[in-house]
């Protein structure tokens, strides 16, 4: 434990650099991620987005995406961070003086003819490693990508979307959900405007995760060995766990991986969050118990078992 940095570290301006940089180092739960980023070959890195439909003609639906991105830049600077490694894993931010040139980077769109497919989309980006650097050095972990169609439906209306690619450092479920709804306020012409003065959206730059989770426990250096002890055992642990066998195959890494997805009405998803809600469950709680469920079926447990284990 004594790798990770134990108390929380705030943001410095470091005056020797030319531009001037803020800086912190990656505590937590963001360093532990970073790192293995670095040890498994991109592991980690996240793709996500939504799919929508537009009467807006593409050019401006691109323009309204870049200017969406430039505001986001500001409201959550650290999209626009590096990560420096070293003897401690450092974020790096420049200020808005480099706006362009990290926003002609950070920005992509992609037209994907006559049909969206989001799903091979996604498995494109699953087989790329950040970071993103042009030619003239500007490095970005952080991209957006407006997805576009030349056909229009019998509606009149063209299916799009907007993915962002990143570390999970960075991008996190709750906040890239908040993220995506921003981005598409801005795009429809509605929502919250950033009035943040250019060099001044540093002060946007987030506190670390310890900070943010209340500062670090008192009685960390034993409870902290406790819970570290705990997920030793669980990962070392000699029971086998219920599962399903896979099918025996050659391994074929040249393979992408796939992506598997299916669709609910508006209405079955809404009685499915209104029955949750009414449970006290969450809709985790219930795609895990769905899961437990199918491998039952698929691999009935006999009478004879008292304990079965779906720990993964």
């Amino acid at each position: 434990m004594s790798d990770f940095p134990p108390l929380p570290a705030e943001w410095v301006l470091d005056t020797s650099r030319d531009p001037p940089v803020y800086t912190r180092p990656l505590v937590g739960s963001e360093l532990v991620m970073h790192r293995q980023w670095k040890a498994f070959d991109g592991c980690g890195e996240v793709c996500l987005g939504v799919t929508f439909t537009t009467t807006v003609r593409i050019e401006v639906l691109e323009r309204r995406a870049r200017d969406a991105l430039d505001k986001l830049r500001f409201l959550c600077p650290i999209i626009a961070c590096t990560i420096e490694d070293g003897v401690s894993s450092r974020w790096v931010y420049t200020t808005s003086a480099n706006r362009k040139a990290w926003l002609d980077l950070a920005f992509a769109v992609e037209d994907r003819g006559a049909s969206l497919n989001a799903p091979q989309f996604m498995n494109s980006i699953n087989i790329k490693q950040l970071p993103y650097t042009d030619e003239h050095g500007t490095t970005s972990i952080f991209r957006v990508y407006l997805l576009t169609t030349s056909k229009r439906r019998d509606d009149d209306k063209l299916d799009c979307g907007l993915y962002f690619h990143s570390s999970h450092c960075i991008l996190d479920g709750g906040a890239a959900l908040n993220t995506l709804t921003l981005m598409c306020e801005w795009m429809s012409g509605k929502g919250m405007e950033v009035s943040v003065a250019p060099s001044e959206e540093w002060n946007n730059l987030p506190v670390d995760p310890i900070t943010a989770t209340g500062g670090p426990l008192e009685e960390w250096e034993v409870s902290g060995v406790d819970l570290v002890q705990d997920v030793v055992e669980q990962v070392s642990r000699t029971s086998t766990c219920h599962s399903l066998s896979p099918p025996s195959r050659p391994l074929n890494p040249s393979d992408l991986p796939f992506y598997y997805a299916i669709t609910l009405s508006e209405s079955e998803s809404a009685a499915i969050v209104a029955k949750t809600k009414k449970l006290g469950v969450s809709l985790t709680a219930l795609f895990q118990a769905a899961h437990c469920l199918a491998q039952f079926i698929m691999n009935p447990i006999s009478a004879a078992s008292t304990d079965v284990d779906f720990s993964v």
